[in-house]
């Protein structure tokens, strides 16, 4: 067994007066990162790093917690503290509002001292370059989720082939998985390699718990549903996948989860179809998606999207948008092509026209991947 300290963060009298965010890395640099891997023919690790909340930078703030009411045994550094003593945080720990933050900033440290350098256009995603003089191409990308990390690169490359040590050498890492040998779980979804170098990732095994919510027998479509928090956990449970693969049920879920507040049995009702759909993706093979190569030379992102005006309940206007990273080569054959990043969602602005609210679902496509493509892949950005 095992203890740890957890200072109450909730009560720091200073709260608010600091900065406490810490960037995550984001799905469209993951997706982009597995296209650019099944392109170029790179393998793909995930590692995890151990304690990472405690390996966080220096607090730059004075700030005191008093020890536990039965004080804390001795170490082999430390001698026995006794209870409610004042104690000044130094580095980061449990609870600590900010650990996360000083966590981010010294990982960017450690994987800036190895050679890395974090995208401006997408903090917590890291790329490993050549020098300029020889071409300045770059030979590995990192996403960076808390203490959970993916990394893609060219391991037959000289240079690169001691990446995984370096990053060793600098992160108590508890493991290293390279998903070409077995398949392991990065971020919710189960991420595999063939032989080709393609990637596919599911989340067959995330539905194996989900369970329907009851229907009252003999009750109206229309009358109110009282189960409302086993109706708003099951559209939770449904909004994850629907982001992140499951395309063809993200706008059910999106209308779901803005009605629960005034929920009805057909809303309880449609959140079971929901599910049930899903679950049938699944039984016809259709909750795998597959990133296979495209032609890097000329990469561009083809983008989808549409959107209702004023027709959704309430009167409100609803966007869609699916993009995809393919080649240029796209606008006259058939090509490969990989997703990127799909979303509906409620227009948050007053629509007054069909014209109106298509361009702010074409706003909303366009937000992140074309400059980030441009970005990870050097030298094609003034073709995109």
């Amino acid at each position: 067994s095992k203890s740890r300290m957890v200072a109450p963060g909730h009560l720091d009298p200073h709260l608010g007066e600091f900065r406490s965010d810490a960037p995550t890395t984001h799905p469209v640099a993951v997706n982009l990162t597995l296209t650019i891997a099944a392109s170029l023919g790179w393998e793909v690790w995930l590692f995890d790093v151990s304690t990472a909340f405690l390996s966080g930078k220096e607090t730059s703030r004075e700030v005191y917690v008093r020890a536990p009411k039965d004080g804390l045994p001795a170490t082999e550094t430390t001698a026995e503290i006794q209870p409610l003593t004042l104690m000044q945080v130094l580095k980061s720990i449990y609870g600590l509002v900010e650990a996360l933050r000083l966590w981010y900033q010294r990982a960017m440290e450690l994987l800036e001292k190895v050679g890395f350098t974090e995208l401006a256009s997408r903090r917590a995603t890291f790329t490993l370059q050549k020098e300029r003089k020889k071409n300045g191409l770059v030979q590995a990308i990192g996403c960076l989720h808390v203490d959970d990390g993916l990394l893609a690169a060219q391991m037959h490359d000289p240079d690169v082939a001691s990446i995984i040590a370096r990053i060793s050498s600098v992160f108590n890492i508890k493991e290293w998985k390279r998903i070409q040998e077995k398949p392991a779980s990065y971020l919710g979804e189960e991420l595999r390699q063939n032989e080709d170098f393609e990637e596919m990732k599911s989340m067959n095994h995330y539905f194996e718990k989900i369970e329907p919510v009851p229907i009252p027998k003999n009750w109206g479509l229309k009358e109110p549903y009282e189960e409302t928090t086993l109706l708003r956990s099951l559209v939770m449970k449904l909004s994850w996948p629907a982001r992140k693969l499951m395309s063809g049920i993200a706008y059910g879920v999106s209308v779901a989860a803005q009605t629960i507040k005034e929920a009805t049995v057909a809303t309880a009702k449609e959140a079971n179809k929901l599910l049930k759909t899903a679950l049938d993706e699944l039984k016809e093979g259709r909750g795998e998606v597959t990133f296979r190569k495209i032609d890097l030379e000329k990469p561009c992102v083809v983008t989808f999207f549409d959107a209702s005006f004023g027709k959704e309940e309430g009167g409100h206007s609803q966007a869609a948008f699916y993009n995809l990273a393919t080649n240029q080569r796209a606008t006259y054959a058939l090509t490969n092509a990989n997703p990127i990043e799909h979303g509906t969602n409620k227009i948050q602005r007053v629509v007054e026209s069909t014209f109106s609210a298509e361009g702010s679902s074409m706003s909303m496509a366009s937000m992140g991947p074309i400059r980030l493509i441009g970005t990870l892949t050097p030298g094609c950005y003034s073709r995109c």
